[in-house]
């Protein structure tokens, strides 16, 4: 539903379809309630371990080093993008900023608590381990995390997507390479906190 809503948002507009009209941030939350539910029961009949989730100390310093390599690349490649983009006579849209539609409230907070481990947990560990298993390769299966993860933000235009592809390309490697989804979750912790924070300045 996210992947189809956003590329419906990018093709039609938005105010064809808006991200969050009244009670969509309900739905939205019990969507990813539903997802984590059904992601633990798929693993627990599995009865193994595809990823670590346990929290480390060393998992701290881990994703703030995590988080500026992360920052950075979404920023080189937003402003590569945006300098191509504008160049060839396109209009980069106002990114949608949902979060300042339900800014201050309770639900917002909830939202940003429970939208990493559901984003990473899902869309970065569960596709890259599976993908993998599936294919036997894991330039693919990092490929399919960033494609799937790229798609569902094209709401917010192609500039703001692909540099977004660009920070879940670095978080997927991570992943791909130490297997620890943990330093991970708390990257796309602090980002949601510090995009609520700036809705809520807004």
């Amino acid at each position: 539903m996210p992947i189809v809503s956003s590329i419906r948002w990018f093709v039609v507009g938005p105010t064809a379809s808006p991200i969050f009209p009244r009670f969509r941030a309900q739905i939205f939350l019990a969507q990813e309630g539903a997802a984590l539910a059904l992601l633990a029961y798929v693993l627990w009949r599995r009865n193994k371990k595809d990823f670590a989730l346990d929290f480390q100390l060393r998992d701290v310093p881990h994703s703030l080093v995590l988080a500026v390599a992360g920052y950075f690349s979404y920023g080189v490649v937003y402003s590569v993008a945006y300098q191509l983009y504008t160049a060839a006579g396109g209009h980069v849209p106002v990114t949608p900023n949902w979060l300042a539609q339900i800014s201050g409230s309770a639900i917002a907070m909830i939202i940003v608590c429970v939208n990493p481990f559901c984003e990473e947990l899902i869309v970065r560990a569960f596709v890259i381990t599976e993908v993998e298993a599936l294919s036997g390769s894991l330039a693919m299966a990092i490929l399919a995390s960033v494609g799937i993860q790229t798609l569902y933000h094209l709401y917010q235009g192609v500039v703001a997507a692909t540099a977004v592809a660009a920070l879940s390309l670095v978080l997927s490697a991570y992943f791909a390479r130490y297997r620890r989804i943990t330093p991970v979750i708390l990257v796309h912790l602090y980002f949601d906190f510090l995009a609520l924070i700036w809705s809520v300045g807004r």
